[in-house]
Formats: structure tokens, sequence, C-alpha cells
């Protein structure tokens, strides 16, 4: 799953970057308190993004990008 979390990584980032006008500054970027980014950046207004990339539905994924707000 890691592999294709990657390769889903590789491809979008660079595309992201173009459409939502986002400068990516870090891939698995570590948390304090023990979480991990999947990618974050900022946006053109200086705002952070945080994106995770999801294999699958998964309604617990708010609740994931909130903890980031601690």
């Amino acid at each position: 799953m890691l592999k294709l979390q990657n390769a889903s990584k590789k491809i979008t980032i660079p595309t992201q970057s173009v459409i939502l006008n986002i400068n990516f500054l870090a891939s698995e970027y570590s948390m304090s308190f023990g979480g991990r980014i999947d990618s974050f950046g900022i946006d053109k207004n200086g705002s952070p993004v945080i994106v995770e990339y999801k294999r699958n539905q998964n309604d617990n994924v708010i609740n994931q990008g909130l903890s980031y707000l601690r």
C-alpha cells in the first residue's frame, strides 16, 4: 500500500501544484505529536495546505486533518 501511495504522490503533486497553485514544501512531514502529513504546502495566500492520500474512502480523514491543528 505504501508503494501505491508514493506513486500517487509522484503523479499528483506536480499536477496539484499547477492546478491549485500550491507550493509543496514537504512530503511525509512529521508533526511534533507523532502524526505525519502526506504532503504539506503553502497556497498563493500563504495559508498552509495539507494533502492526505487515501487508497479507499475514509470517513476519518476530516478528524485526521483536524488533529493537525493541535
